[in-house]
């Protein structure tokens, strides 16, 4: 008996480190401890995008051993120089504890200051304090117009927030409309989870969303390429139900975007996992047999 694994990620109760979109992108081969050496070099020399980034791998373990404090020291470099991104790392250490002591005032002050510089992510993690009571007082109308904001200004990770909350209805009013806008707005981002979520919303075509075969083929198509284990599988399990030119419908659609897309999610992070290694998660998981 064949299986289609179906999980959608409701919310996380951290969030991916903030990356700095790198010089090293274009010819990064995924050797993540021959990008350690080569950031280290410049960080060293005081580049603040690379401080930021070397801090990024000693924080999730990438081509180095995990080391919070030398986390916080990068990071610390960073901020010194008024990197956004820093400020939101420094957030998520003093939030969560991890080489320094936790303290949620401090990482409010930190995401504070990465909001006033600019940083949606930010927003999106202040919005997270809320969701969870982590830190600060739950409060679900604060954590929704955060994320609502940052999802605005086009953060993928809130726009996915907002999808999942309102698919399921949990601590948001359950709206299959506003989940499939902003599921799509996400998975546009080219965020794989989005992806891999969508193709969930076509496959069971709850409420206003309507089952769909071939969408649902095509976000998780789009997604295997990207990575997204579930959306491997599923594929391979949809193709069994599908009729052939069906499967050609939906190849060539993701193939088309896929070429149209070639040049979003250029953050550093993005290479592999997008939630840090310390971050978990809330799924709501469902097998469906097929025979």
């Amino acid at each position: 008996m064949n299986k289609i694994y179906i999980s959608i990620l409701v919310l996380l109760t951290s969030f991916s480190l903030f990356a700095g979109t790198s010089e090293f992108n274009d010819s990064f081969s995924g050797n993540y401890t021959q990008l350690f050496y080569q950031l280290q070099k410049t960080a060293k020399e005081g580049n603040a995008k690379s401080q930021n980034n070397l801090g990024l791998l000693y924080d999730a373990g990438l081509g180095v051993t995990q080391n919070y404090k030398k986390a916080m020291y990068w990071y610390t470099k960073s901020a010194e120089q008024n990197n956004p991104k820093a400020f939101g790392n420094l957030a998520v250490l003093y939030l969560n504890g991890h080489g320094v002591k936790k303290n949620p005032e401090k990482a409010i002050a930190f995401y504070k200051k990465a909001i006033d510089a600019g940083e949606p992510k930010a927003i999106y993690g202040l919005g997270l304090m809320y969701y969870d009571g982590k830190g600060v007082k739950e409060n679900m109308k604060k954590a929704e117009k955060l994320f609502l904001k940052a999802a605005n200004l086009g953060e993928p990770m809130a726009q996915t927030a907002l999808s999942t909350g309102y698919y399921k209805g949990v601590k948001f009013k359950q709206d299959y409309k506003k989940a499939l806008y902003w599921g799509e707005k996400a998975a546009n981002n080219g965020y794989t989870p989005a992806q891999q979520d969508l193709a969930v919303y076509y496959y069971l075509g709850k409420g206003s969303i309507p089952k769909d075969m071939i969408k649902a083929y095509k976000w998780d198509y789009i997604a295997a390429q990207n990575g997204g284990a579930q959306g491997q599988n599923n594929i391979i399990q949809f193709a069994k139900t599908m009729s052939k030119s069906d499967i050609a419908k939906a190849k060539k659609e993701a193939e088309e975007w896929l070429s149209t897309h070639k040049n979003i999610n250029t953050e550093l992070v993005s290479a592999g996992n997008p939630f840090s290694s310390s971050s978990s998660s809330k799924p709501y998981t469902v097998k469906v047999h097929t025979n």
